[in-house]
Formats: C-alpha cells, sequence, structure tokens
C-alpha cells in the first residue's frame, strides 16, 4: 500500500516525513534539548511502517509520534510535542470560527459597525477581509493579552486593522497643507485661490488620509482656515464690480478688504456686490464639502470626519459658520435627508458666545437651533485664558483628546497630531468576580473587603492593557513615512523622510495612545448593592477607580516613555460583547437589573436607562472629566425640541459653568417621509423594525430615524446597530421632555 495520509477533511495526501521533522524539531527547540536527528528517523520511520500497513489518520501519526517520544528518552519532549499540537489544534479552531464569520457576513452581514451598509457586495468583501486581518493579528498578539481579548477582560480594539502598521485617529494640519502645498495620489497640489477650491481640495485630502488610517479625521479652525481663501473670493468679486462699472481703484482707501469701513463707506455698491457674491461663494463651498464628505467612501464607509468652527475673527469666517449651519437644516437631496458627516464641533467661551451680551452669542442661538433639527454641533468648552493662549483643539473621531500642554516651539501645536490606538479594560469584570468569589447575590456587601478584591483584580488587568499598550506601540510605529504618505510626508501630521519611522514622534505628545475604560456606574452598582455615582458614597467610589486608573496611566507613561492617556471608551459594539461573555461566565452572580438590561455603560456616565434631571446628570458627571484627559463627552438626552431650542442653550451654559469640556445633545427628530411625522420612531425588538407611529410605516428608505449609536450618528432604520447597543439606545432616559 502506499504511503497515504488522511487529512482531516477526509483528502488523501502522500505522506510528507518533513512535517513530522519540523514538529519535533520544534519540540525540541523549546526544551532547549540537543535535537537527536538519527532518533526522530526512527521515529519517522516507525511511523511509515504503520503506513505500510494502511492509511492513516493526521491525529493517529500523531498519537504514533508522542507514544514513540514517551518511550524515549525524551518524555520532557514529549510533553512539548502534546502542547504544540494543542497549540496547532486551537489555531485550526480559530480558523474555522474567522470561515464562520465570513459565511456569516457573506449571508446576514453584520451589525458591528452601524456605518457600514453591510448588505452591498463591497461591504461585505470588506468585512471579509477585516475578518482574516483579526485573525492575522491575533496570532501575533502576546498570548496573555489574546486570551484576555477573548476572555473580555480587556479589548483590544481595531483588529481588523491590527495586522499592518497604521495609525488611528487625527486632527490633521490643513492649514500647512492648503498654504504650502500637498500631493494627493499623483496630483501635486499648489494654494487655492478661492474657497470653493479650498473646500474640494479639503474634501478630498480627507478622502486620502481615510484610506491611509483608521478612526476619525477632524479639522480644526474649519472657518477660520477657509476664510482665507473666501476673502480671496471677496477682493475678486470686488475687482469684477469695479471693472463692470469701469471704476479705477488706486487703493485710495486702503487694501480690498470686507473689514475695510472706508471702502464700504466710499464704494458701496461694488463693495456690497463683493459681499452678496462672496456670500454665494462660501455657500456653495459649504454645500460642496457636506455632498462630498458624505458621497466618497473608503474602507466601505463614509470617512468619520469632523469640522471644529472656532471664534470667528472675519466676516468671511462668521458666514463659514452661518452658512454651515443653514446647510445642515436644510439637509441632503429633495427629502432633506439629515447628514451623518461631517461632525461638527463649535467652541464656546465665557464672553465672546456663550451668553446673551456676548459679541458671537446669536451664533450659539443659531448653534443650539442646529443641534435641535441635527445633533450636531457638539460643543467645546474653553476658557478664555485657554483661547487667548492658542490652547483650544477639535476631538479627534468620537471623543479622542490630545494633551493641551504639548507645545512645539514654545507655542501649542493645534494641528497635526494623532492617536495610535485604544486597548479598553472591561470594570465591570473585576466586580462580578469579587462578588463570585464571595458567593454574594442580593445580600448587604463589606464594601471595604470588596473594594480591596475589587483592585486587586483589576490591577491583574491593568497589567494586560500595559502589555497591549507597548505591543501597539512597538508595532505601530514601524511604519515608515512612505506607508502613508499623506500623513507623514505630505503634510496631514508631518513632512517626514519617505524611509522614515513614525517613532520619533510618536514618543512625544504630539501622538497619543489610549488606555480606556468602560463601565463605572455599572461596576459601582455591582459593589454597592444598587448605589450609583449619583450617591455620595457611589460617587466617592466611582471616583476612586477614575483615580486608579489614572495612576496606572501615569505610571505606563513614565516607565515606556509612550504617550498614553486615559480614554472614555465610546464602545458602540463592546457594551453587548463585554457583557454578553460576562453573563456567560457570571449569570449565577448577575443582579437582574444587569442580566436584562443586556449591556454596559460607556466610560464614566450615569446609567443611561435611569431617570435623572439633565443639569444634576452633567454635575455628577463632571468630576471625572479631569481624570479623563484622553477622552470624554457628556450627554444630555432631549424629546422633540424643535421649537424650543432655549434648553439646549441653558444646558451649554450650566455645562460651561460645571466644567464640561465636550458636550454633547441627543435629540427626538425621527421623520416618516410617507406621512411626514416628525418626532420620535420607537424600535420594535420583536420584528426588528422601527415603525412610524403615525401611519404604520416599517419601510426602512422612507424613514430617517438617526440616533447617536456611539461618538457619531447612524440611521438605524437602514443599519441596525449591535443588539446590546439597540437596547441600550431605546432604554436611554429622556433628561428634557
Amino acid at each position: 500500500m502506499s504511503n497515504k495520509v488522511i487529512k482531516r477533511n477526509g483528502k488523501k495526501v502522500e505522506f510528507d516525513r518533513e512535517k513530522i521533522f519540523t514538529a519535533i524539531s520544534k519540540a525540541f527547540q523549546a526544551m532547549k534539548e540537543n535535537f537527536p536527528g538519527e532518533r526522530v528517523n526512527e521515529i519517522i520511520e516507525s511511523v511509515e511502517k504503520e503506513l505500510k500497513k494502511k492509511e492513516l489518520q493526521v491525529e493517529e501519526i500523531q498519537d504514533i509520534v508522542v507514544k514513540k517520544l514517551q518511550n524515549s528518552p525524551f518524555k520532557n519532549v514529549a510533553e512539548h510535542y502534546i502542547s504544540y499540537r494543542a497549540v496547532r489544534t486551537q489555531e485550526r479552531l480559530k480558523l474555522n470560527e474567522m470561515v464562520d464569520s465570513m459565511n456569516e457576513i457573506m449571508e446576514i452581514g453584520s451589525s458591528e459597525n452601524s456605518n457600514k451598509d453591510s448588505s452591498l457586495p463591497n461591504v461585505k468583501r470588506d468585512l471579509i477581509a477585516g475578518e482574516y486581518s483579526k485573525h492575522l493579528a491575533m496570532k501575533h498578539l502576546p498570548p496573555r493579552v489574546l486570551k484576555a481579548h477573548e476572555l473580555k477582560t480587556i479589548h483590544y480594539h481595531d483588529m481588523d486593522y491590527a495586522g499592518t502598521p497604521m495609525t488611528n485617529c487625527c486632527i490633521f494640519n490643513l492649514k500647512d497643507m492648503l498654504e504650502n502645498g500637498t500631493k494627493i495620489n499623483n496630483a501635486d497640489i499648489e494654494e487655492p485661490k478661492s474657497v470653493e477650491v479650498a473646500s474640494t481640495v479639503t474634501s478630498q485630502i480627507v478622502a486620502n488620509i481615510a484610506h491611509q488610517q483608521y478612526g476619525g479625521i477632524s479639522i480644526g479652525d474649519f472657518n477660520e482656515i477657509l476664510a482665507k481663501y473666501a476673502k480671496k473670493n471677496f477682493v475678486k468679486n470686488f475687482k469684477d464690480a469695479i471693472y463692470m462699472l469701469d471704476i479705477e481703484y488706486n487703493n485710495e482707501f486702503g487694501e480690498i478688504s470686507s473689514s475695510n469701513i472706508a471702502l464700504q463707506e466710499k464704494m458701496e455698491k461694488p463693495f456690497n456686490y463683493a459681499k452678496k457674491k462672496t456670500a454665494k461663494n462660501i455657500y456653495d463651498a459649504c454645500q460642496t464639502y457636506e455632498y462630498q464628505t458624505n458621497s466618497i467612501s473608503s474602507a466601505s464607509q463614509t470617512p468619520f470626519s469632523t469640522i471644529m468652527f472656532t471664534i470667528p475673527t472675519s466676516w468671511e469666517s462668521e458666514e463659514i459658520i452661518k452658512s454651515y449651519f443653514e446647510i445642515r437644516k436644510k439637509g441632503l437631496g429633495k427629502e432633506g435627508k439629515l447628514a451623518v458627516f461631517p461632525k461638527i464641533n463649535y467652541i464656546v467661551v465665557d464672553g465672546l458666545n456663550l451668553k446673551e451680551g456676548d459679541k458671537y452669542y446669536y451664533l450659539t442661538k443659531l448653534a443650539s437651533e442646529c443641534i435641535s433639527k441635527c445633533y450636531y454641533p457638539d460643543i467645546l468648552h474653553y476658557s478664555r485664558e485657554d483661547y487667548d493662549n492658542g490652547k483650544t483643539y477639535a476631538r479627534m473621531g468620537c471623543r479622542s483628546r490630545v494633551n493641551h500642554e504639548y507645545l512645539e516651539n514654545g507655542k501649542p501645536l493645534n494641528y497635526g497630531r494623532f492617536n495610535i490606538g485604544v486597548q479598553t479594560i472591561n470594570l465591570v469584570q473585576p466586580a462580578l468576580k469579587v462578588l463570585d468569589k464571595y458567593n454574594i447575590i442580593d445580600r448587604n456587601r463589606d464594601l471595604k473587603k470588596l473594594k480591596e478584591e475589587y483592585f486587586k483584580f483589576l490591577k491583574e488587568a491593568s497589567e494586560i492593557i500595559e502589555e497591549a499598550v507597548v505591543y501597539r506601540f512597538n508595532f505601530s510605529t514601524k511604519l515608515r513615512a512612505e506607508q502613508a504618505p499623506v500623513l507623514f510626508v505630505y503634510g496631514a501630521i508631518d513632512r517626514l523622510k519617505n524611509d522614515e519611522t513614525i517613532e520619533k514622534i510618536c514618543r512625544t505628545d504630539k501622538a497619543s495612545i489610549s488606555y480606556g475604560y468602560v463601565g463605572i456606574d455599572d461596576a459601582v452598582r455591582l459593589l454597592t448593592n444598587g448605589k450609583t455615582i449619583k450617591d455620595l458614597d457611589g460617587q466617592e467610589l466611582g471616583l476612586e477607580i477614575m483615580k486608579f486608573l489614572d495612576m496606572e496611566v501615569k505610571r505606563i507613561k513614565e516607565k515606556y516613555n509612550v504617550p498614553l492617556s486615559l480614554y472614555g471608551t465610546p464602545a458602540e459594539a463592546l457594551v453587548h460583547n463585554f457583557y454578553k461573555k460576562d453573563l456567560e461566565n457570571f449569570s449565577n452572580i448577575m443582579p437582574k437589573w444587569l442580566s436584562e438590561r443586556g449591556y454596559y455603560t460607556n466610560s464614566y456616565h450615569f446609567s443611561s436607562e435611569l431617570e435623572i434631571d439633565a443639569f444634576e446628570k452633567l454635575k455628577i458627571e463632571a468630576p471625572f472629566i479631569k481624570y479623563s484627559s484622553g477622552g470624554n463627552i457628556d450627554y444630555s438626552e432631549i424629546g422633540f425640541v424643535k421649537n424650543n431650542t432655549q434648553a439646549i442653550l441653558e444646558l451649554i451654559e450650566y455645562g460651561h459653568e460645571v466644567g464640561i469640556e465636550y458636550q454633547g445633545f441627543n435629540v427626538r427628530n425621527d421623520k416618516c417621509y410617507v406621512c411626514k411625522y416628525e418626532g420620535e420612531i420607537k424600535y420594535n425588538f420583536k420584528n426588528s423594525t422601527y415603525t412610524c407611529p403615525q401611519c404604520g410605516n416599517t419601510d426602512a428608505k422612507k424613514l430617517s430615524v438617526i440616533k447617536r449609536t456611539c461618538g457619531y450618528l447612524s440611521n438605524l432604520a437602514e443599519r441596525k446597530a449591535i443588539s446590546g447597543r439597540m437596547k441600550e439606545i431605546d432604554k436611554r432616559n429622556v433628561h428634557v421632555k
């Protein structure tokens, strides 16, 4: 009989002695034993003899090898061969899991990311590629990190991008790229001469950055940067006007500028024409940017982009803010569908635009009107001192925050900042472990003893996060500038040489790497048998957890010289995935309120399903913010306030007063395009559809159900989020009705 081997899939192949030779040699290497080639050949020959009697299964061959090793002087090597065999078995299981995930994506899609329409073939293809990338990345993760990731003790984020060195979110340097030129694919771009061209070039830069990183792409001072090019429009429009009027102008009233009062008074007609025409140019440029942002695609999704409006210093800059708010309220297309991207950040500074009487308070009123209809803008609160000193920054992606104290050449660096990636600790799991250890379900707790045990478990998990941080940093910083040229060669982040790695800039706080966390309020509720961060004891415990995490971040940052920061993880799918795994392992100890709820609470937030006043929620969450310096946001749930923006204005002012840094509003402003209903459209979990309460319409294409699933908006009528997130959205308590 020929030496045939029956593989696990049933296929028969010729016996390959080299495979056994390699496997045994690896076992000897692991034991640091001298490799006895003759003895190994004897083992292989014995396998061949058995094969001459009958065809053997792969597992039968491996059993023979183990038996021969155990009956030799190398019994200890046999143990390592068994371990090697177990590892290979585990790898095959993971490969099978990957294939199963791929098949599921092909058949029913995925709800992991509600910004991706997984019903589309190109999106399915991208998601399938992501599954393979995850498989590759997991093969190289440190064993302890991988095990903790699988047990959901921690989460190593963006595994579908972790197979190759890449960076995460950024605030790119649009100012430098426009003023000093850049390169997009094969096109060398020179400085624009109009606001329309500037906005188009900006959208193309965003699209290209999206291909070379993962995560959010932010533009700081959007209105101020584009205002420079709108001023060029004004000059051109003024010159066109005086040419048509056959008027000569020799700068007798000063330079041509919208801020030139003398020019306005002495040459009123051409001046007014120039302003009117420039306002139209600005509106068109903003509308172009809005449409281009929502029509371009990267990795099968709309780029996760943000624009930030700062305090204007010119008429053109004001006009950009006004136009963009108007365009966002108008919506996309004839039905006025709400644009999901770009996110809008709006800076608020006391004395400039916070209160009635401030010069630009009228813009904040416009912002509140836009919020009531469109969720955005999110509010960035800055002190007058920070504003005057140039310390104003956009947020990267969902909420990621740069180090505001970092300087270059003695000045704050507002642009060219980026994140390397995120790893998140599950703060609820250690609490469940403590309750499980003492078999506590619904009785009084010895909080002192439970806290002692909790922080022991938390320290163990934090040490794994530490290992994950170091691995991600070392892996990501191998990226060479030429591998992400728009970011690191052509000015979005820096202008490095092609063959330079990014490590030198990653060793500074120009970059950040994130130590994320989920579930403070849930951990507090478990350990205290029901108290929340709203209660005095609960808040003290919550802050104690935050201080522990803050100290861990500082320790790791100093130990490894990495720009680590503490980050309140948005956790779109993670609130479900952490919970689901913990339910498997701790169902006997998990209280009813948590097991029936079906998800964990993001970052340091008060549990979203519990009743609380909007002002009180901001007040109790505010003390946590200073510790979460790598990323934070505070939300208020607002009812249908289309014609009542005063509540939003009051909450903005109160948020500024109590120390909120980044403030968002979730509004109930769904629409049915069949009967024109506006209000809240509820989700039916039984048939997995949204149903218009007025006409019963369930056609997803004729409904707009925009919800903030995480740090961004999604039309959940068309693209569902993961089940735990859908439950969390449905249960959110309305703070302002």
